[in-house]
């Protein structure tokens, strides 16, 4: 099976966008800081700490413009891959699927989580942590894809034997989450492809 561009990279976009909202925030906090050290600057009459002032000023308006610049680009590459993905839904498809995707993506990556439960005496991670951990890498790689003629599911196996067995065990609640969410798609068994795991229904 072949992914789809949402799977590829529309889902790839919503961090884009966040890490562009944070680095635009540190941005304003960073002229926040300006501002407080201007006004700063004009209560003292001291030289020497109005040069310090002044010149921390520099480096906090080259810190500002960096993550200023930081945001355009990451909120430049997430709109362009959100809107091939927006005209491809709008033409052939509906906002409605690409919205029911998002929401069953995220749903099912909160659903499967698996918390890690470290050793607060140790410093090393126990082997059952560094399984846990293989596992919830796999998941939160976990992509649906719903249009109006079929629903894929993509989730990557994980490397380490004993996460795959974990992930392994929760296929048939994956898939009983699935076909109770959306029950217009008539869901089939999951399908190993290589080291990747596909469930697919098809529109009733």
């Amino acid at each position: 099976m072949k992914k789809t561009y949402f799977m590829r990279y529309f889902i790839r976009s919503l961090p884009l966008f966040m890490s562009a909202v944070l680095m635009e925030l540190l941005s304003l906090l960073f002229q926040f800081l300006i501002f407080f050290m201007n006004k700063l600057a004009l209560c003292t009459k001291i030289s020497s700490f109005i040069d310090l002032v002044n010149q921390g000023i520099i480096y906090l308006n080259i810190g500002s413009s960096f993550f200023k610049n930081i945001s355009i680009v990451l909120i430049t590459l997430a709109g362009l891959i959100m809107t091939r993905e927006l005209y491809f839904r709008l033409r052939y498809d509906s906002l409605k699927n690409l919205a029911l995707s998002i929401r069953g993506t995220t749903k099912l990556r909160r659903y499967l989580h698996h918390i890690e439960s470290f050793k607060a005496s140790e410093d090393k991670t126990s082997k059952a942590d560094m399984v846990i951990s293989d596992y919830n890498k796999a998941i939160r790689k976990i992509v649906m894809d719903v249009n109006n003629e079929e629903l894929l599911l993509y989730t990557k196996l994980p490397k380490e034997h004993q996460a795959q067995k974990m992930l392994k065990e929760v296929v048939s609640e994956i898939k009983e989450e699935v076909s109770n969410a959306y029950p217009e798609y008539l869901i089939s068994g999951f399908e190993r492809h290589g080291n990747s795991l596909w469930l697919k229904g098809t529109r009733k």
